[in-house]
């Protein structure tokens, strides 16, 4: 999976693109284009209301541009060794890792867990999982790891860095079936053309009654200001090809045959907020999120990102 690349993209004449149903019901039909960015159009599932980019890259073009990304060392921060491209997008989301691995020991507080990591960058959320317990000289790591990737670049880098086995999603379907206890997709699904058919691979991959633990930004802002004033912020159509809000990953996740279990709240200094100092108005925007979660009972999920759990019926 990527790696989460921010950097906006236009179509080339050369590119090849496939159009998508709604990949959170299968639908056909949408309403659209609500805007455009770059050559890619937004639009809305008429029987869902999954917002959505239509046209998107074939998986072999999206290859292609992150290597070129990687090889041309650019990010929104800095300029980066390729070599280290990957761990740098990760970095960024030290904290979010933090709290997904809390969540997630919770949930398995004693003995051996398998975990695997979609989309896995250069390793290091998997890195941080095996050391959740510390270091010990002589003593198996709690957590074996292993990760999923469409990348071949990302998944040399990741077996290089942690030493571990990844795979990409057709192959560990075959192999890995009923191995994990655990499945992670930090900031993933929303680039994948068919989310619908990984989620399918993923459950394969689970054991039974397994926990998937998906984050993906939130755009329930987004939607509600761009369906009652008829204007759409940038989304980065591009890169962010599914645009979800809670309803609609669940529905996806449902329809794939999991079952919701846990709406995270979200941090307070966001997702990527490692090294920044907070705001009064990111403080405001978390406090005003954080109550419409609790008063309507964690229906109402209003953080930028949304961290939800899943288990594998």
């Amino acid at each position: 999976m990527p790696s989460n690349p921010q950097v906006a993209h236009a179509v080339s004449p050369a590119r090849s693109l496939e159009e998508r149903s709604c990949p959170a019901c299968a639908s056909p039909s949408f309403s659209g284009p609500l805007s455009e960015e770059n050559g890619y159009s937004l639009v809305r599932c008429n029987k869902c209301r999954m917002l959505y980019t239509r046209a998107v890259q074939t998986v072999e073009a999206k290859i292609l541009h992150y290597d070129r990304l990687a090889s041309e060392r650019t990010d929104t921060t800095s300029t980066l060794s390729p070599a280290h491209y990957g761990l740098a997008n990760q970095i960024k989301s030290v904290r979010l890792y933090d709290s997904v691995l809390k969540f997630v020991n919770r949930q398995f507080p004693r003995g051996n867990v398998n975990f695997i990591d979609v989309g896995c960058a250069g390793g290091l959320f998997l890195l941080a999982a095996q050391s959740m317990d510390g270091y010990h000289c002589g003593v198996e790591p709690r957590f074996t790891v292993r990760g999923i990737s469409i990348d071949p670049r990302e998944r040399n880098e990741t077996e290089r860095s942690v030493g571990c086995l990844v795979a990409f999603p057709d192959d560990a379907e075959a192999q890995w079936a009923g191995w994990a206890d655990v499945i992670t997709l930090m900031n993933v699904l929303e680039h994948v053309n068919n989310p619908f058919r990984l989620l399918g691979q993923l459950k394969r991959v689970l054991k039974p009654g397994g926990l998937l633990v998906v984050d993906v930004p939130n755009n329930t802002i987004a939607s509600i200001r761009g369906t009652l004033f008829h204007w759409w912020p940038v989304l980065d159509l591009g890169e962010h090809i599914n645009h979800f809000v809670p309803s609609t990953l669940d529905r996806l996740a449902i329809r794939a045959g999991f079952r919701p279990v846990k709406r995270l709240p979200g941090l307070l200094g966001g997702a990527e907020s490692l090294g920044k100092s907070l705001s009064g108005r990111a403080f405001a925007r978390w406090s005003i999120a954080g109550a419409l979660m609790a008063i309507t009972g964690r229906k109402l999920q209003t953080f930028p990102h949304m961290t939800m759990a899943y288990r594998s019926d």
